[in-house]
């Protein structure tokens, strides 16, 4: 674009770093952009960003300069490449972790039995934390042992079918917690102790409490669905599936998941690649042969 602004003059009318929503259509420019998206690059204490986040503010100034661009605020020609960077693995919750996770808890502590229910469905389908936090009651049919998803990323009501312990989990919570007369089968599943709907840094405080309280210092809800993923990219589900059942709108999200696992794949590789079976077939037909010569 050859459209420039005086740098001094926005900076008098006090546009300089302002809210990319205030600036008025006539100062979009190159710049504008540029020093729009290099105020994003550090936290509020200062410290950067990481990579992913990085290409995730690219991903939207590309979007808003392509549309400026289809709307003629700006000649033709915009460009805003993104160098995809694959994030390091992620240390996911470990098999002793997540047995104490899983192992139940008194009924009677409302808390308690709501965040094992929380990990226990989240370790069964590997729902956000948002998704969880809208379910309703009705959305869980314990007879058919399927339960939808009305609030997914995707913008997708999805429907999912789960295993018998995450039935039982949730049938349990629902007949002690969500059961009483004034409860409304549209009234929230993982509700707070005032039984409205719970809000993500309370749920992300009580599983945290949780966890610790259980010897775990991992505490992260997100990890909890990185942990599903991993295990069931390791034990050789589909990402096809996975990419369904994770409300993935695009299969190339999951593959960063079996990309961001495939190191974890070594001892897999060892047992079962064609060269390992070669191997295990030629040592057995030495140690047959040994066993004839003698």
């Amino acid at each position: 674009m050859s459209q420039r602004y005086d740098n001094t003059e926005v900076r008098d009318k006090q546009l300089f770093f302002a809210n990319p929503a205030d600036l008025p259509v006539a100062l979009i420019s190159d710049d504008a952009i540029m020093i729009t998206f290099i105020s994003t690059l550090k936290k509020p204490d200062g410290t950067p960003v990481n990579d992913q986040t990085k290409n995730h503010y690219m991903r939207s100034y590309r979007a808003f300069g392509n549309f400026c661009e289809e709307e003629g605020y700006i000649p033709s020609g915009f460009r805003c490449p993104i160098k995809e960077v694959e994030p390091p693995p992620k240390d996911v919750y470990t098999d002793a972790e997540l047995k104490r996770l899983l192992k139940e808890p008194n009924i009677e502590d409302f808390t308690a039995y709501r965040s094992f229910a929380v990990i226990t469905l989240i370790l069964t389908t590997g729902a956000r934390a948002n998704t969880i936090r809208n379910i309703r009651i009705s959305d869980f049919d314990p007879e058919t042992g399927y339960i939808s998803y009305n609030t997914t990323k995707a913008h997708k009501v999805v429907k999912i079918g789960l295993d018998p312990q995450c039935i039982y989990v949730l049938n349990q919570f629902i007949k002690r917690w969500r059961s009483f007369d004034d409860t409304a089968p549209s009234d929230y599943l993982f509700c707070n102790k005032t039984e409205e709907q719970i809000t993500r840094d309370g749920l992300s405080k009580s599983i945290a409490e949780y966890n610790k309280d259980r010897g775990v210092e991992k505490t992260s809800l997100h990890l909890l669905r990185h942990t599903f993923a991993k295990k069931w990219i390791l034990d050789g589900g589909d990402i096809i599936t996975l990419s369904k059942v994770l409300t993935h709108s695009e299969l190339e999200m999951v593959k960063r998941y079996s990309n961001l696992y495939g190191t974890d794949v070594k001892a897999e590789i060892e047992q079962h690649s064609t060269v390992a079976q070669l191997r295990a077939t030629k040592r057995k037909n030495i140690k047959t042969r040994s066993k004839t010569d003698s």
